[in-house]
């Protein structure tokens, strides 16, 4: 059914979009206190189904079999590429006498056979080579890409629905308690039917006073006449209950959900939907203000009635939300990093005071409102100086007990021999901490964050001894004698502060240290000259991860 006087009825419809608040006031009435509109959906819609064959295999099959049966069934092997309701068959064959066979659907075992039958209808063959269909008595859906079976249960002596050649597909037949296989250019072809989506009701936003309130329906049919429903109830519609099956008036899955007190009419566009526009004054006696809607759309072939309905829609009439005044506000972070035992590093206090501005935003034109907050501030930690643990520095030690030995050796006379151990002291001369930190919390995202552009730093490096105890003797018959030296160490530290997704980490160690120092041999003027450098990665720590405390709400 088509509008001839579109233009009139668009310039009808335009003018009753702009009374609509006044209309809906005066025929449907109530009124509430409510600042936040609302809008639900309920109920369903009905859609229309299509009939349709599916591919017909060896269909043009211009010179048929003239084989016959023995008299049994013949399951003939297919599937579809995705799922389908499977309403019959239909071959082209034919029969030395008219009769009726049974037609069935089955699914099939791991192996690939029939095995279980889903459903069963009849076929009735003429003696005419020609199409003959056949239908289930009730439909049965199967999955896409699952082989299932096309079973004829034909009498004795009728004419398979093979071609002399074609396409070979795969098919059994039904003899001594067992299927056989009988692969022929089967000439078949299911009957399928296609539930189309349901008519639609759609609404972007509530209504809200200020504002366009847009109602959109979807899968209509292309241009056919759309109905737009307001109702006072969903309950009762001239005495009668709803919601209204209308499956005994010709539309079965269709309900009538609201009472139809007030109708826009509008014609579908070529791709079955529309959207129907409600300007909404800044009137604030609509806020709270309650209606139902549904969509009706014209469709002759959709049911023996002609009519689909949609889904159903509640709303509430609210005002939009606004964003509050911003202000001013601080807080301060607070935590200590855990001690590293391994390394020698002590529990690690971390503090930032921080300001910055917050506001309630609005999460969206409806509210609800949440707060968010932007701030920054100095973040700042420091140490004292403390030892690097022995038990690490062993880990070293040996090597820069072996570097120490090899310049003695290298300087002591070619008969001597030198002993040399050394014990190795190293300190961090104090830690800090020092950067800004900026804080972020979204209440309406439910995003909070803290980031940091903090540096660790060394004031004052890191310094240390190691002490040798070393043995001369200048020839194989000499007793060897005693000396003993201090060298200086200089480390290399660094460090890392990380913060992600609101837990922080120090990292951070010695890479390397310098020996610097002199020694003389007993009894001679000969001086060594010590000064080297040893890579350390071994010296170096990762404290636990640390969830951060969380961000205030600064709007309470």
């Amino acid at each position: 059914m088509k509008a001839k006087p579109k233009q009139n009825q668009s310039f009808l419809f335009s003018r009753l979009q702009g009374l609509f608040p006044v209309l809906a006031l005066l025929l449907l009435g109530g009124q509430g206190k409510a600042q936040q509109g609302s809008y639900s959906y309920f109920g369903q819609g009905c859609s229309k189904q299509i009939r349709s064959d599916g591919p017909g295999f060896n269909w043009n099959c211009k010179s048929p079999s003239s084989v016959r049966t023995s008299g049994a069934p013949y399951a003939i092997i297919t599937k579809n590429q995705v799922d389908r309701t499977i309403t019959g068959a239909r071959f082209r064959m034919r029969a030395a006498q008219p009769y009726t066979a049974s037609l069935e659907l089955w699914t099939l075992s791991k192996a690939g056979v029939p095995q279980n039958r889903v459903a069963k209808g009849s076929i009735r063959i003429g003696k005419t080579y020609g199409v003959y269909r056949g239908a289930f008595q009730k439909p049965y859906t199967i999955g896409g890409g699952t082989p299932h079976a096309i079973v004829l249960v034909l009498p004795q002596g009728a004419f398979l629905p093979i071609c002399t050649q074609g396409q070979t597909i795969k098919g059994y037949y039904f003899s001594k308690g067992k299927w056989r296989t009988i692969d022929r250019p089967w000439v078949f072809g299911e009957t399928w039917v296609d539930t189309l989506k349901p008519l639609t009701l759609t609404v972007p936003e509530p209504p809200l006073i200020g504002r366009i309130f847009k109602v959109n329906t979807n899968y209509s049919a292309p241009q056919s006449i759309v109905f737009l429903h307001f109702g006072a109830t969903k309950k009762l519609w001239g005495g009668i209950p709803l919601p209204l099956s209308l499956k005994y008036l010709g539309a079965p899955g269709c309900f009538l959900l609201i009472s139809p007190d007030l109708t826009f009419v509008n014609q579908a566009s070529h791709l079955g939907n529309r959207s129907f526009r409600f300007p909404l004054p800044k009137t604030p006696s609509l806020i709270g203000f309650p209606f139902h809607n549904q969509f009706m759309s014209l469709d002759p072939s959709a049911n023996r009635l002609g009519i689909l309905f949609s889904n159903g829609g509640s709303a509430k009439v609210g005002k939009p939300c606004g964003d509050g005044p911003k202000g001013s506000a601080s807080g301060t972070l607070r935590t200590t990093l855990q001690p590293v035992p391994s390394f020698g590093l002590p529990p690690f206090p971390i503090s930032s005071r921080y300001s910055g501005s917050r506001y309630l935003r609005c999460c969206g034109i409806n509210g609800p409102s949440a707060c968010r907050f932007e701030g920054s501030g100095p973040l700042a930690g420091r140490l004292p100086s403390f030892q690097v643990s022995p038990t690490l520095l062993r880990k070293v030690q040996a090597t820069v007990n072996a570097k120490i030995l090899s310049l003695l050796v290298a300087a002591a006379p070619k008969s001597a021999r030198v002993t040399a151990s050394t014990r190795l002291g190293l300190k961090v001369n104090g830690l800090s901490l020092q950067g800004t930190l900026k804080v972020f919390k979204d209440g309406c995202t439910k995003v909070s964050s803290y980031q940091s552009t903090a540096k660790v730093l060394y004031p004052q490096g890191s310094t240390g001894t190691a002490k040798v105890s070393a043995t001369y003797r200048a020839s194989g018959f000499g007793l060897p004698k005693s000396f003993s030296f201090d060298c200086t160490v200089t480390g290399s530290p660094y460090g890392n502060w990380d913060i992600t997704k609101n837990a922080t980490q120090l990292s951070g160690g010695i890479s390397q240290i310098r020996v610097q120092g002199k020694a003389t041999f007993p009894g001679t003027t000969k001086v060594v000259t010590i000064d080297f450098t040893v890579p350390t990665s071994a010296l170096s720590f990762t404290t636990p991860r640390q969830a951060l405390p969380s961000i205030p709400d600064f709007c309470k």
